[in-house]
């Protein structure tokens, strides 16, 4: 069941029931995303920071949605995208490897996360397991191992707080690193995973690269410029790959044969 009107974060607004939604953290997955889409069907502009592409891609109808790397970003989107219909969310982000031996650009299925943010306590109460929707989980290992075998994949746990690069968090992250199953931190996943209690027909599970390890703190500049551009550059090819798989595990739990 959808509802009419217009998102006033998302700025998705019409008749839309799409059941799909693909979360992006940057301009440049987005960008790579709609690149690959076969059908746009409508694009929408929110509040700074949120953009929204709706379309179709091998017969699946969904939205693609860019969020600030904040964790209210998060649950304002998909509470507006919920509401118009959306009941499964990939989410495409970047996170901070907080292992030793993780490779570089390993790529995270969360099947959970520690919720040291300040969103996530105030979707779910505190002690309950921030988990991934098991149906989208086990998919999403199966597809990428097998389909996407360029990746490293680690199945584990994220740390998620209101941004990695605030000094204060130090501490915090500090006591997970070198944690077992703990591979990653970032400011996204928990609140996605809480806001499946508040929601009891979201499912949502998340997808990180893990292009750098966390220092802390985290240098407030990057030291080159043109280090820096490359890096975004391969991000954005990697992400665009990480989309089409997205695509992939939607369509798989959605039942939709090939078409």
């Amino acid at each position: 069941m959808s509802s009419t009107g217009i998102g006033p974060v998302t700025g998705v607004h019409g008749a839309i029931t799409v059941p799909n939604a693909v979360i992006a953290d940057s301009m440049e997955a987005l960008a790579s995303s709609k690149r690959s889409i076969e059908r746009v069907l409508g694009e929408y502009e929110g509040m700074p920071g949120f953009k929204s592409i709706v379309g179709s891609q091998l017969g699946l109808d969904l939205i693609i949605q860019l969020v600030p790397q904040y964790p209210q970003a998060v649950v304002q989107a998909v509470s507006e995208l919920y509401s118009i219909g959306v009941r499964r969310v990939i989410l495409l982000g970047r996170g901070f490897r907080v292992r030793k031996g993780v490779g570089q650009e390993s790529v995270l299925i969360a099947q959970g996360a520690v919720p040291l943010d300040s969103s996530s306590r105030r979707l779910a109460e505190p002690g309950l397991p921030l988990l991934a929707s098991m149906n989208l989980l086990s998919t999403a290992s199966n597809i990428l191992e097998v389909r996407f075998s360029e990746f490293e994949y680690l199945v584990g746990l994220t740390v998620t707080v209101d941004h990695p690069r605030l000094p204060w968090v130090k501490d915090d992250v500090e006591r997970y690193m070198g944690v077992e199953g703990v591979y990653a931190v970032d400011s996204l996943t928990a609140p996605l995973y809480a806001l499946q209690y508040r929601f009891p027909r979201l499912e949502a599970v998340s997808l990180s690269i893990l292009y750098t390890q966390y220092t802390a703190p985290l240098a407030p500049l990057e030291p080159n410029a043109d280090v820096f551009i490359r890096r975004v550059k391969e991000e954005s090819r990697r992400e665009a790959i990480l989309y089409l798989a997205a695509v992939e595990i939607l369509k798989a739990v959605s039942g939709l044969k090939e078409i």
